[in-house]
């Protein structure tokens, strides 16, 4: 049982996270019913786990119709290829309700490249090996995604339950840009100095002619879009990048006090003026 009686508020890393671990608990258990939802009190948050779908993943009934701002934005989706078709649709939809009934619009066309390169990584290398508590990946999700509008802010999260970028940096990357990014490092943490050479030097693993940057491609909607923050998640590291005006003004780099167990790519970009 899952008992979120007393929460009052989703904060969106965390929240797809949770979605992601619950939907590959029900997809692989053995018994009909594994997991339970005991709702919130408050209606805020119960209407978000109605919106994002919880209930149909647990099986569990809520009669509640999402109607408040802050939460009819929020959409999830999943997906287990890099075809683009789900995540399209999903960033789409929320899109066109925020040009519909805001000043301020989402303007999309930077954000392709970026979600489609983080969506290829989590499906051709999170999990080419195992995660330290032996989970291999769920045959039909590969990656899960969120999207939300909320004070002026368009987020969106990709999400996998791999391996993690310090397995998988190797054998992308050279070792002597490893060494380099390390010598100038900011903080201490192996993961995070994994996703800043990730960020710094990232190419495509695939090596693909119609491909990408690889991870680099994730700082480049920020570039593009001028202002906006983009926080990398893996296992125990973190990295946070801000920019002002198509400038990196901030970076900065901590530690999880224990591995989350996959990889998270979470954008926030303010929406523009019309």
């Amino acid at each position: 049982h899952l008992n979120f009686k007393h929460t009052e508020f989703f904060y969106v890393p965390a929240t797809i996270l949770l979605f992601a671990e619950i939907d590959r608990i029900c997809s692989l258990a053995e018994i009909i019913k594994p997991v339970s939802i005991i709702d919130p009190i408050k209606r805020r948050p119960r209407e978000v786990l109605k919106q994002i779908g919880l209930h149909q993943l647990t099986k569990d009934t809520c009669d509640i119709v999402p109607e408040r701002e802050d939460v009819v934005y929020w959409k999830a989706t999943k997906g287990a290829t890099q075809t683009g078709d789900t995540y399209a649709t999903l960033v789409e939809a929320v899109a066109e309700r925020a040009n519909r009934d805001h000043v301020k619009h989402l303007e999309v066309s930077g954000l392709w490249r970026s979600v489609s390169e983080a969506v290829a990584n989590s499906v051709e290398h999170a999990y080419k090996y195992p995660r330290k508590d032996g989970f291999g990946g769920v045959p039909d999700t590969k990656w899960w995604m969120f999207s939300q509008i909320k004070d002026g802010y368009f987020s969106l999260a990709v999400c996998d339950l791999g391996c993690g970028y310090q397995k998988t940096i190797d054998e992308t990357l050279p070792e002597r840009f490893v060494a380099l990014v390390a010598s100038q490092f900011i903080g201490t943490n192996r993961d995070a100095l994994a996703i800043d050479t990730a960020m710094e030097f990232g190419r495509s693993g695939t090596h693909q002619s119609h491909r990408g940057k690889g991870s680099r491609d994730a700082l480049s909607l920020l570039a593009k879009h001028g202002t906006g923050e983009l926080a990398v998640i893996s296992n125990t590291g973190w990295m946070r990048y801000e920019y002002q005006n198509t400038k990196e003004t901030k970076r900065e780099a901590g530690s999880l006090s224990s591995s989350m167990g996959g990889t998270i790519l979470w954008w926030r970009l303010p929406l523009i003026e019309d």
